[in-house]
C-alpha cells in the first residue's frame, strides 16, 4: 500500500475532492449538528455528496469522518457509534468511487481540548489511533491528518495513523500572515520539519482561499521533497441576503488550479465553498491542459 502514493504522483496531478460540510449543509444539516453522525442517521445524503464527487472527476474520495474521534463525538453523545460512523463513512465512499479512485479517511483536529491543556499527549495519541485504525480496518486506502492548526496536534496525529501501515497525508491551514495557530507559524514547520518528514504526502487546505494557498505552497515546499496536496477554499465568506456567500468564482479556483498544477502540486482539490461543479471544471480543465 505504501506503494499507492508513487504510483498516484505519476499519473499527476490527481483531483480530489471539494468540501463535504459545504455539501451537508446545502442538504439540511443545522449549525451545531454532528455532521459525522450522519454515516448513520442520514446515509443517503452523505452517499449523494459521495457519488456527486466521484461523477464530477475526483480520483480521490476523502470520507464524512472529519470529527469523528472519541472526544468530540462525547459532544454529541455518540462516542457509543464511533466504530460505525467511521467504518460507514469510509464505505459510503469506496461505494461512489468503485473502482475510478482511491479512498483517503479523513481525520480531523480535537479542538478545544487540546488547546485547554486537558489532555495530554499519550491520550491524544491514542484518541486519533482509536479512530484511524477504525478507518483502515473498514477499507481506506490512506488516511489524511486536514485542517492542522496546531503542529504537535498534528505529528501526534500522524504518528498514531501510521500505525496503521497506510500512507499519510499530513494537510495544514494557515491564514493570512502564515500562521498555523497561535505562535506556530513557518518557523515552527521548519523546527518540526524532521518530524513531518514522517508523512508521505504533505500540504495545505482550507485557509483564506486559492490566492493565499500557493504562497502557502511555495513555502512549505522548501521544507519538504514529499508529494504536495492542495485543498484551498473557495475564500472567506460573507452572508448576503442569509445566505452564505464564498467570494473565489469556479473559473477563478480553476485558473488557480492550472498555477498549482504548474507549481508541481501532485493532488488538487477544494475545501469549504467548493462543490462538485468546482471539481468537476477544473478536472475537465487539468485533464485538457497537460502542459499547463
Amino acid at each position: 500500500m505504501k506503494n499507492l502514493i508513487s504510483e498516484l504522483v505519476k499519473k499527476g496531478p490527481i483531483i480530489t475532492d471539494g468540501a463535504w460540510g459545504t455539501m451537508l449543509h446545502a442538504l439540511g444539516l443545522k449549525s451545531g449538528e454532528c455532521a459525522d453522525g450522519w454515516n448513520i442517521f442520514n446515509p443517503e445524503k452523505v452517499k449523494q455528496v459521495a457519488r456527486a464527487y466521484a461523477d464530477a472527476g475526483s480520483r480521490i474520495l476523502l470520507t464524512n469522518t472529519f470529527r469523528a474521534n472519541r472526544l468530540t463525538l462525547k459532544a454529541f453523545n455518540l462516542d457509543s457509534k464511533i466504530k460505525e460512523i467511521n467504518a460507514n463513512g469510509v464505505k459510503i465512499s469506496k461505494k461512489a468511487i468503485k473502482d475510478r479512485g482511491y479512498v483517503f479517511a479523513s481525520i480531523g483536529p480535537v479542538g478545544s481540548s487540546l488547546v485547554t491543556n486537558k489532555i495530554s499527549d499519550d491520550e491524544l495519541r491514542e484518541l486519533f489511533y482509536e479512530q484511524a485504525i477504525i478507518l483502515a480496518d473498514a477499507g481506506a486506502d490512506a488516511i489524511v491528518i486536514e485542517s492542522v492548526f496546531n503542529l504537535n496536534e498534528g505529528y501526534l496525529a500522524m504518528e498514531a495513523a501510521k500505525r496503521t501501515g497506510l500512507p499519510i497525508v499530513l494537510s495544514m491551514t494557515f491564514d493570512k500572515e502564515n500562521f498555523i495557530s497561535s505562535k506556530n507559524n513557518f518557523h515552527t514547520v521548519r523546527e518540526y520539519k524532521e518530524k513531518l518528514s514522517g508523512a508521505d504526502m504533505i500540504g495545505i487546505n482550507c485557509g483564506t482561499g486559492v490566492e493565499d494557498s500557493l504562497l502557502h505552497i511555495k513555502r512549505l515546499s522548501t521544507y519538504t521533497k514529499a508529494p504536495l496536496w492542495v485543498k484551498p477554499s473557495a475564500g472567506i465568506p460573507s452572508v448576503v441576503r442569509e445566505k452564505i456567500v464564498y467570494p473565489t468564482t469556479i473559473k477563478n479556483f480553476v485558473e488557480y488550479s492550472r498555477v498549482l498544477k504548474s507549481l508541481g502540486v501532485k493532488f488538487i482539490g477544494g475545501c469549504c465553498g467548493t462543490t462538485p461543479e468546482y471539481i468537476a471544471r477544473m478536472a475537465m480543465t487539468l485533464r485538457n491542459n497537460s502542459d499547463s
